[in-house]
């Protein structure tokens, strides 16, 4: 619960820079990768806690059919998901295409469409 989002944070951080544009592995602005590093914390977060969370209650007793907050949380976790990539889409987008300047049109619409797939994933996963 401690050590993912903790890597997370610090794969971030390598990649994206966030305020050292010469050191950026990815094309994006200071605040893009401020947003995506926080939002790749949190959702580590959550995969954290869906990690200690059967564990930690089985440890104290409780079976895993008696609570049933299985089916909630993953519902939310899809629905950040979702929401993310619907706010950030075109923060997203630079993101994908990076520094390259030769990019055919198809790499284009697929860097696009690329947040719409993800949310039309997080849906039907």
């Amino acid at each position: 619960m401690i050590g993912i989002p903790r890597l997370a944070l610090a794969l971030g951080r390598f990649m994206l820079a966030p305020n050292n544009p010469a050191y950026r592995f990815m094309r994006a602005t200071d605040e893009n990768a401020r947003t995506v590093i926080f939002h790749q914390v949190c959702f580590a977060l959550l995969v954290g806690v869906s990690i200690v969370l059967p564990v930690f209650n089985a440890l104290n007793g409780i079976l895993r059919d008696e609570l049933r907050p299985g089916f909630w949380f993953n519902f939310f976790v899809h629905a950040y998901i979702g929401a993310v990539h619907r706010h950030y889409r075109e923060g997203l987008d630079a993101i994908l295409l990076g520094h390259d300047r030769d990019i055919i049109p198809f790499e284009e619409r697929c860097a696009q469409l690329f947040p719409y797939f993800a949310i039309l994933m997080a849906v039907l996963i």
